[in-house]
């Protein structure tokens, strides 16, 4: 049987890398003008493909926007192949709602111009997460394309089935021999057949049928203008060979008549045997991944829900200014930058995006918090409210904070009249005048402001209001923390300070103790942006080692807090043989912070960091036996804590060392323990059950050749990083929590992640048209999550989308979720396309308005807000859309 070979002309195009996004657009406008001039002038050239990714053509256009009529034409041919994605991502470190946003802007991008490739092309992600095929099949893609993370004794095929979460599949193509094994097809036939030869013996190995996929391109590689006339002499050479230019989808779709005789895998595919996926690469420049997840959060869990709450009461739904902050901050979700694999300059184009990102949020959440504030009928009895904002789905309480304005001392009470303790935390004498931006008279305005600590509870996705009475008489709290010179407990939580400055956390409800752990492990680096790699010769210290010094505060009835300071005498630098004579002292303090009526106990970690080229850890000893559960895209994946079916002996003939380091979202779970985490998503299971989260990796250049954990040639430019030696003081935020029920660990870290928000409104408005206590959305079920609440994207309607997840890696039953329906009608299941689902599995209750047994079967049925949703798969994302139905009279 003759061999097919496909050839798709492509280029593979970094935004930013080694040099900045500037730089390579500079470039890519050049690029983009001489694939125009192939496409239009030579028929023969049929076509070529754009990376997969759509954002080269906006960022084109906005250098030369008289273009796109031309493109859409080319698009529209099917000569140039865009899509399905927005970037080209990496799959672990985003959050899975940012994963399936970046292929809805690639949709909304794609439309613009014809149509996409509906291919799932992943040709440079640092590893295949196990989350991908779902992702895929939300938008209706069957198919992907990857280069990373194979090993052959697990799956021996250049193209298999993939099954990832929620029972997803799709049909894979393994680029064993990279995205780049057609650049070297040209004219020059004898260096040609060389190149094909080597092919030919690489993906033989794997060869399922007689069809050969060649990708003709290579990093911000130009159109191969003579590939026509290159495939001719190679089909005049070649006589049991068919070589012919091709789109992707054309291979697939050869590939896809014989789906079923294929083999199966399913996970993830991290393994660098072949091609590197850089294992370690999620501890790198940790300050930008912290960046990263702050917008993310306040994007995602506050603003889309606090935009859908205001557009439900008749506001504007900021849909173009929304989508443009997503567009800013995915932009850094390209696999090298948000693995903060690049050069200096290009991260700081980085923390740009996130900073203008950051500045449209606040600007948007004010505005829509006090247009929101206006619809609100509050209290007609001269009391000043404090709204008090939920954004997560279930009910939440707190200890809040809010600053307020007042003229005399206050009692604080609920919106049902129930006066309620609070605790002044601050206060000043002020002049509200100074703070008005009147241009007619402004009149002296004293008042004294206070910063008060209270409880809050709130049902759902919602508000609940609070008042403050003046002329009364302050309701105070009885002091439930116990401080000992060494200790500190709220009466649900003790954490206390050993000897040694470990630490031992009990918690009284659950009856668990973690006991002497918690300290700061600090070692060499010799590694790259790319990879960790320790000297030959280490030396690792350890904070219970050095002196400590404790400080307890307690600042008032609601919070107490435990400071470990500790003065670590480690080496300045290391070297690929060892670490420097030279010591010099890396101050670190833990920081934990313990608040009445919670579980939680948060921890903060300072590093002021003066060393060079080494590694900060928190380590958790004694964390799990066997296996752990950690975060990914969409819930629980659980993890073995000892890679099986990779032996020893195999670790030197791969292109980098394996070793059980991951990525997590927010949380690891352990035996009876969860560490959350804002934004450091790196972590290692040491000696098969201690947890190692890693905070700080640093080094002093891009790329390295011959590391101990990764032989060979650079991955990246041997460039100076000076950023990435990360000097000065760095800030990492972790929450613990000791529980045997591992359900409530994702609900804790949303507490943990979003908290509530407080807005106090001087001068009340009486004549809103809602009641002061409202709950939008409701989630009672602890598995089950919201990932976005937002309004239609690709419909101009006023339809509102409700994601929910399947937190457990288990299957579910069912659920009941519960919405407002005084403000929405329930429509239909649908897709991320925005298109209904196939299968009908949710219902929604109806009760009639009748009453007693005489009015049996008479009356009107009303829509009660309760949906059931049957047959939950594990991780699985579930979107329901609404229609809103409340109108402002």
């Amino acid at each position: 049987m003759n061999k097919k070979v496909y050839v798709v002309n492509h280029t593979h195009w970094d935004r930013e890398w080694q040099k900045t996004f500037h730089e390579y657009r500079c470039r890519l406008i050049g690029f983009m003008d001489k694939v125009i001039e192939v496409l239009n002038s030579r028929e023969e050239f049929t076509s070529f493909m754009l990376d997969g990714q759509t954002s080269l053509l906006i960022d084109y256009l906005e250098i030369k926007p008289d273009m796109y009529l031309e493109l859409r034409e080319l698009v529209t041919s099917g000569k140039l192949i865009i899509g399905p994605w927005y970037v080209q991502p990496d799959e672990f470190i985003p959050s899975g709602e940012s994963l399936l946003r970046n292929l809805l802007l690639g949709e909304i991008i794609s439309k613009k111009f014809g149509q996409k490739m509906n291919i799932g092309y992943l040709p440079d992600s640092f590893g295949q997460s196990k989350n991908m095929p779902q992702i895929l099949n939300a938008f209706g893609i069957e198919s992907a394309v990857a280069m990373r993370g194979f090993y052959n004794k697990e799956i021996n095929a250049n193209e298999f089935r993939w099954k990832g979460t929620a029972k997803s599949e799709v049909l894979m193509s393994a680029l064993w021999a990279g995205y780049n094994n057609g650049s070297q097809l040209s004219e020059e036939l004898e260096e040609a057949k060389r190149f094909i030869d080597l092919n030919f013996e690489y993906l033989d190995k794997g060869a399922t049928d007689n069809r050969y996929l060649f990708l003709a391109g290579s990093d911000q590689a130009n159109i191969k203008v003579n590939m026509p006339e290159a495939i001719d002499n190679l089909n005049a050479e070649y006589k049991d060979v068919e070589f012919k230019i091709s789109k992707l989808e054309e291979y697939i779709d050869e590939v896809s008549k014989h789906k079923d005789t294929l083999p199966v895998y399913q996970g993830d595919l991290r393994k660098g045997q072949m091609q590197r996926v850089h294992i370690s690469i999620a501890g790198t420049r940790t300050d930008i991944k912290q960046k990263n997840y702050d917008i993310q959060t306040k994007i995602e869990k506050r603003l889309e829900p606090m935009s859908v709450m205001g557009y439900t009461l008749g506001d504007r739904y900021e849909k173009e200014l929304i989508q443009k902050m997503w567009r800013l901050y995915i932009q850094n979700h390209a696999h090298d930058s948000i693995c903060c694999v690049c050069t200096d300059e290009a991260h700081k184009d980085m923390i740009n995006r996130i900073f203008e990102a950051d500045e449209m949020y606040k600007a948007l959440m004010k505005s829509r918090i006090n247009n929101f504030a206006e619809k609100i009928q509050f209290k007609k009895d001269k009391s000043r409210p404090i709204v008090v904002f939920n954004y997560n789905s279930f009910k939440t309480k707190q200890v809040v904070t809010s600053v307020v304005d007042v003229y005399d001392d206050f009692g604080l009470y609920t919106s049902d009249g129930e006066k309620i303790p609070y605790e002044i935390i601050e206060e000043e004498k002020i002049n509200l005048k100074e703070y008005r931006l009147w241009l007619k008279e402004n009149p002296d305005d004293f008042v004294t402001r206070k910063k008060i600590s209270f409880i809050a509870e709130v049902e759902g996705v919602g508000f609940k209001t609070y008042y403050i009475k003046e002329g009364e008489i302050q309701q105070l709290l009885d002091n439930t923390f116990v401080v000992k010179e060494d200790s500190i407990s709220n009466g649900l939580v003790t954490v206390k300070v050993e000897s040694d400055s470990s630490i031992t956390i009990h918690d009284q409800v659950s009856n668990k103790c973690m006991q002497r752990t918690f300290n700061i492990v600090e070692s060499g680096n010799t590694g790259d942006e790319y990879d960790y790699s320790p000297p030959i010769n280490d030396i690792e210290y350890n904070s219970k080692t050095f002196e400590k010094k404790v400080n307890i505060k307690v600042i008032n009835n609601y919070e107490a807090f435990i400071e470990v300071t500790n003065e670590m005498l480690v080496n300045k630098d290391t070297n690929s043989n060892g670490r420097s004579d030279e010591l010099v002292t890396n101050k670190v303090t833990r920081v934990f912070k313990l608040t009445r009526d919670s579980r939680l106990v948060e921890l903060d970690v300072k590093v002021d960091n003066v060393s060079h080229n080494h590694r900060v850890s928190l380590e958790v000893a004694d964390f799990s036996n066997q296996y752990h559960i950690a975060e990914s895209s969409f819930g629980d994946d659980k993890r073995l804590n000892r890679y099986e079916n990779v032996p020893e002996d195999t670790q030197a003939k791969w292109k980098e060392y394996y070793y059980p380091i991951y990525s997590t979202q927010r949380y690891v779970y352990g035996e009876n323990i969860a560490v959350f985490n804002r934004g450091i998503p790196s972590y290692e299971i040491k000696k098969g059950k201690d947890l190692y989260i890693h905070m700080l990796t640093t080094m002093d250049y891009m790329g390295k050749e011959n590391l101990l954990y990764r032989g060979g040639r650079r991955s990246g430019a041997k460039i100076k990083t000076k950023d990435s030696l990360m000097i000065g003081q760095n800030n990492f935020e972790f929450a613990i929590l000791l529980t045997e029920d591992k359900d409530v660990v994702s609900k804790y870290a949303d507490e943990f992640q979003n908290s509530l928000t407080t807005h106090y409104i001087h001068k009340p408005n009486s004549l809103g048209l809602v009641s002061d206590d409202q709950v939008f959305f409701k989630i009672e079920e602890d598995r089950i999550a919201t990932s976005a609440l937002l309004s239609n994207q690709l419909e101009n309607t006023d339809g509102i989308i409700w994601r929910v997840k399947n937190m457990s890696d288990e299957s579910v039953k069912s659920i009941e979720l519960i919405y407002n329906p005084n403000f929405y009608r329930f429509v239909q299941e649908v897709n991320m396309l925005e298109k209904p689902v196939s299968i009908k599995r949710v219902s929604k209750s109806k009760k009639a308005d009748y009453i007693g047994e005489e009015y049996e079967g008479s009356g009107t049925y009303f829509d009660t807000g309760l949906l059931t949703i049957r047959d939950i798969k594990p991780n699985e994302i579930i979107n329901l859309q609404f229609k809103k139905t409340y109108n402002l009279r």
